[in-house]
C-alpha cells in the first residue's frame, strides 16, 4: 500500500510538471517576438522601485478583429508596494503599448498615460471593447491651459477614449 501510495504521488508531481511546461510553453510572453520580449525585460530590469513581475505576469491578452494582441501597461511590469507600480518618476507617465498579430506581432497602439489604465474586454470571447487612460496637457492633442506656467502640463490632463475601428486603435477625448 505504501508503495502504491508513493506510485500515485510520483505520477501526480509528474503531471503537475507536464501541465505547468505546458503552460509555460503557451505563454503570452513566449509568444511575444523576441524584440518584444526583449523590451519588456529591459523595463522589467530598470524598476526604479519595487519588484520586477516575471513570465505573463502584467501582460494582458485579447482579440481585436479575431486578432490575438497584447497589452503591455509600464506600470504592471513592476511592483512597488509604497506608492506606484513602475512608474517613470521623472514625468510621472507609463508607457502603454498594444501589440497584434497578423502574421507577425506588430506594435498597432502606444501612448504615455498618466495615471491607472481602465480596460475593458469581454469576459468569455476576450474581445476588446474599450480603453480609457488620461495624458499630460500638451501630449496628443490635449489643451494646455495656463501656457504661462512651466510645469502646468503635470497638473493638467485629459481623458481618452480608445476603441478599436476594425482595422486600427483610434481615441478622442472624453469630455
Amino acid at each position: 500500500m505504501f508503495k502504491s501510495l508513493i506510485a500515485a504521488i510520483a505520477l501526480a508531481c509528474a503531471l503537475a510538471a507536464s501541465a505547468s511546461a505546458e503552460t509555460q510553453d503557451n505563454s503570452i510572453l513566449k509568444s511575444l517576438s523576441p524584440q518584444i520580449q526583449k523590451d519588456i525585460k529591459e523595463t522589467r530590469e530598470s524598476c526604479i522601485r519595487g519588484i520586477p513581475t516575471e513570465g505573463d505576469d502584467g501582460l494582458v491578452s485579447f482579440t481585436v478583429s479575431d486578432k490575438p494582441a497584447v497589452l503591455v501597461d509600464e506600470l504592471d511590469l513592476c511592483v512597488d508596494e509604497e506608492t506606484h507600480r513602475g512608474m517613470n518618476y521623472a514625468t510621472g507617465s507609463h508607457t502603454v503599448d498594444i501589440y497584434v498579430r497578423n502574421g507577425t506581432w506588430k506594435k498597432a497602439f502606444s501612448i504615455d498615460a498618466t495615471e491607472y489604465i481602465f480596460l475593458s474586454i469581454g469576459p468569455y470571447d476576450r474581445k476588446f471593447k474599450n480603453l480609457v487612460l488620461s495624458v499630460h496637457g500638451g501630449d496628443y492633442g490635449c489643451p494646455l491651459h495656463d501656457k504661462d506656467n512651466g510645469a502646468a502640463w503635470k497638473k493638467e490632463k485629459c481623458d481618452l477614449h480608445i476603441k478599436w475601428d476594425g482595422t486600427k486603435f483610434v481615441s478622442q477625448f472624453l469630455k
